[in-house]
Order: C-alpha cells, then structure tokens, then sequence
C-alpha cells in the first residue's frame, strides 16, 4: 500500500508542475472509467480518455444490441 501512496503522491507532484489536472469519472451508459486531463484551472480539457468519439460508439452498439441488431447493414 506504501507503493501504491508513492506512486500517487509522485504523480500528483509531477501534475502540480506541469499545471494539469486529472478527473476520473465513469461514463454513465458504458459503465467504463473515464479519465480527463485539464489544464490547472479546470477550465480547458486537453484529453479525454477514452474520447468522447469511443463512447459515443460503444453506446451506440449497445443500443443496437437492445433492439436485436449489430448496427451492421447486411450484404447477400
């Protein structure tokens, strides 16, 4: 547990001296953990990970999975 104490107090230093800021959330219909680097005054994002374009598909097919589908068109 000390390393792990290490490691998030090295990285809040190292975050601190460049002026970012790290937001971890989690989006609400995929479910995965989102991590949002800003700049110091939490006015700029500067990245998203994983990008708003990602979720945006992984909600997508999983809307297309509840109605039975695979948001694929179908070739004969």
């Amino acid at each position: 547990m000390d390393e792990v104490n290490q490691v998030v107090e090295s990285i809040n230093s190292y975050l601190q001296s460049t002026k970012r800021a790290l937001e971890f959330s989690v989006d609400d219909t995929s479910g995965r953990t989102v991590i949002t680097v800003m700049d110091g005054d939490r006015e700029q994002v500067i990245r998203q990970i994983p990008p708003e374009a990602v979720l945006a598909l992984v909600e997508r097919f999983q809307s297309d999975q509840e109605l039975g589908g695979t948001g694929l068109v179908d070739q004969a």
